[in-house]
This record gives C-alpha cells, sequence and structure tokens, in this order.
C-alpha cells in the first residue's frame, strides 16, 4: 500500500545530496580497485580478493536488519561509514600487503551495507505512488557523483598513485558522515522484527513479482562486477593510460544522468517496467557482445560502445529498483537487505566464473561471454507480472 504519510521533501532532498557526495567517495576507488590490488598480487587472484570482500558483505547484510533494529537507522549508518573512514585511511598510510588486503575487504564490506542501510532511509521518507520520480531523481544525481569523478580520480591516480585517491575519498566520506550525523538525528526508532535467512528466502518465492525481479537485480550486479574488474585491466593491456581511461568512464556513465529520470517517470505514468526492462537487456547484451569484436585502442570507439552498454545497464537499474520498491515499504528492511544482497552476490559469482574464463582464454572474451548472459535475462524479464 502507498505510505504517502511517510513523504518527506526536505529529508529527500538531503538524502540526494548525499548520495552525490558518497558516489564521488565510493567512485573514486571503483574503477581503480583491480589495478591497486594487482599491484601486490597475481592478476588472475585479483577476483579472489573480491570474491572474499562481498563474501564479507553478505554475512553482514545477512545481520544488518538486528543491528538496525537495535541501533536504528542512523546509528547504523553512521558505524558502517565510520568502518569505511577507518579503512580508507590504513589504505591510503600503509603499504604493507599483510595490512592492505584484509583491509580492503572490509572497506568492502561496509561500503556496501552502508549503501543499503542509505537506501533503507531514502524508503523510509518515500511514497510507493511516486517511487519512479523518487528513485529515477536519487539515481540521476547519485550517478552524477559517478560521472564527474572518474576523469579526476584518474588524472589523479596517474600523477600522484592510489594513496591520494584513497586519501580524497576519505575527505569525501567524512563530509557524507557530517551529513547523516546532522541530518538525520530526529528519526524515531522504529521497531523492526529482524526474519531469518530462509523466512526471507520463503517471502520471495511466494511473490513471482518479487522472485524474478532479485534475478534481473543479480544479473545487473554480475554485469557491472564483471566490468568494473576486468575492464580497466583490458584497457591498460592494449596501452590505454588512466588518464584517458578516466575520460572514457565519465562519458561512459552518462546514460545513468540523462535516461533514469525520465524512465522512472515513464514507469510512474504508464507502470511500462518491464517493457523498458527487456529494452536495457536487449541493449546491454547486444553492445556487450560487440565489445569481443573490437581489436583497436581507438578512445573514441571505446568510449561510445561503453557508453551503449551503460544505456541499456541504466534502463534496467531503475526500473529495477522503481519494480522492487513498488512492492515494499520502509518496514520490509529483510526483503530490501536480501534486495541489496544481489550487489555482493554478483560481485562474488562474476569473479569466480571470469577466473575459470580466464584459465583457458584470454580476457578479451570476456565481453562475449557476459553478453550472451546478459542476453538470457531478457526471458527472466518478459515473466515479471506488470506492476500495481
Amino acid at each position: 500500500m502507498p505510505h504517502a504519510e511517510h513523504f518527506n521533501l526536505r529529508k529527500l532532498r538531503t538524502l540526494y545530496s548525499l548520495s552525490f557526495f558518497f558516489a564521488i567517495a565510493t567512485a573514486a576507488v571503483a574503477y581503480s580497485e583491480s589495478s591497486f590490488l594487482e599491484t601486490f598480487i597475481a592478476k588472475e587472484s585479483v577476483g579472489l580478493v573480491f570474491v572474499a570482500s562481498y563474501l564479507v558483505a553478505l554475512v553482514l547484510l545477512a545481520r544488518l536488519d538486528r543491528v538496525i533494529a537495535r541501533l536504528g537507522k542512523q546509528h547504523t549508518t553512521l558505524a558502517l561509514m565510520f568502518l569505511s573512514l577507518v579503512a580508507l585511511f590504513i589504505l591510503a598510510y600503509t603499504k604493507n600487503p599483510f595490512v592492505l588486503i584484509p583491509t580492503f575487504v572490509v572497506y568492502i564490506a561496509t561500503l556496501v551495507a552502508a549503501w543499503v542501510s542509505l537506501d533503507i532511509l531514502i524508503e523510509t521518507f518515500s511514497s510507493d505512488v511516486l517511487t519512479g520520480r523518487i528513485r529515477g531523481t536519487q539515481l540521476t544525481i547519485m550517478n552524477a557523483g559517478w560521472v564527474v569523478t572518474p576523469v579526476v580520480a584518474g588524472f589523479i591516480l596517474e600523477t600522484y598513485g592510489f594513496p591520494r585517491v584513497f586519501t580524497i575519498a576519505f575527505g569525501v566520506t567524512l563530509l557524507v558522515f557530517a551529513i547523516v550525523f546532522f541530518g538525520f538525528r530526529k528519526i524515531e526508532h522504529e521497531h523492526i522484527r529482524p526474519h531469518g535467512f530462509f523466512s526471507t528466502l520463503r517471502a520471495i518465492a511466494r511473490h513471482r513479482s518479487l522472485s524474478h525481479i532479485f534475478i534481473i537485480a543479480f544479473l545487473l550486479q554480475f554485469f557491472y562486477a564483471w566490468m568494473v574488474i576486468y575492464t580497466p585491466l583490458y584497457l591498460l593491456s592494449i596501452g590505454i593510460e588512466w588518464s584517458d581511461i578516466g575520460k572514457i568512464f565519465s562519458f561512459m556513465l552518462l546514460p545513468f544522468v540523462l535516461f533514469q529520470y525520465p524512465a522512472g517517470w515513464l514507469a510512474d505514468k504508464w507502470g511500462s517496467e518491464r517493457g523498458i526492462l527487456i529494452t536495457g537487456l536487449t541493449i546491454i547484451a547486444l553492445a556487450t557482445s560487440t565489445l569481443f569484436f573490437v581489436h583497436t585502442s581507438t578512445l573514441w570507439i571505446w568510449a561510445l560502445l561503453l557508453f551503449t552498454t551503460r544505456i541499456g545497464a541504466s534502463l534496467i537499474e531503475i526500473m529495477r529498483d522503481t519494480y522492487f520498491f513498488k512492492q515494499v515499504d520502509k518496514r520490509d528492511v529483510h526483503l530490501i537487505d536480501f534486495f541489496r544482497n544481489m550487489g555482493p552476490l554478483g560481485y562474488m559469482t562474476a569473479p569466480l566464473v571470469a577466473t575459470a574464463i580466464l584459465s583457458v582464454t584470454g580476457i578479451q572474451s570476456l565481453f562475449l561471454v557476459l553478453g550472451v548472459l546478459m542476453l538470457g535475462g531478457i526471458v527472466i524479464a518478459a515473466r515479471i507480472p506488470i506492476a500495481k
């Protein structure tokens, strides 16, 4: 049922700005993570560190509803961000790989959980009848942070190295911590009944609409993990510099700013989530497969093709969130936790599959395999009931 009585535009605007800055902090590190790890361990082992990181994130998310029930939404978010700050500080100023790798795992796990906690805050002040527009606005503003960051981060990385990138991420995360601390002190501590893992699974299985959108969410996160980890490694291997990679990635991410709000508006007005999902999956599958056939280091070609993959991803992402959050409300913390578990699951599964593929073929083959996998998502999307 709609919960318009919880709608609070002022708090939502604060959360929008918070999402923007937190996206900058996240993006500053995201596309250099695999290259950072490669300075300490072999390329073939990079994926395994991500598997460990997101396994810890899954364990953390499995307990998140219990933590929120005990501490409240604001204190939980602050605690997670504090742990991220500590991890970023260590990553910036320590060179010991035996310290850096476990710290990296902690950083990823707490970062994932902090984003889920922010999701729950947004749902607290949202209205179902405006879900598409609210989520579209939030994703557009958040992704604007992702767009502006890679160019700057690429320049800083090439000029000053990894420590300065982590230092910048630390500073921006500290700003986000302050916004949460001062902006949400008066949230009422609601009683939230924790749910077990299997009871949550049963609740999802009973609802066809939820089970199908969970699969779509997993596929999208699988795509993100695959591309975030291996695209920079491949571009570096064919001679493209970090400063140019940053420019390519900033252009690549523009669809998240251009298309998500209009798509969310269409979903609210016409209930067209399923059709837009199918369109997005078709685009992402074809564009990603095409990358396998590209044998050039020409920047504009890579920028255009990666831009096209993100047109598909942006449509899938906004429809995924719009459809899901129309099915739940702020009391369904266990479902929101499980929904965002698709991120860690994708980031665990993708490196395992990619590592197996890399043992028998080259890195460029990963794009063709990923494109074929995304094509299979169209069958799932076609079976999703129309949102009510």
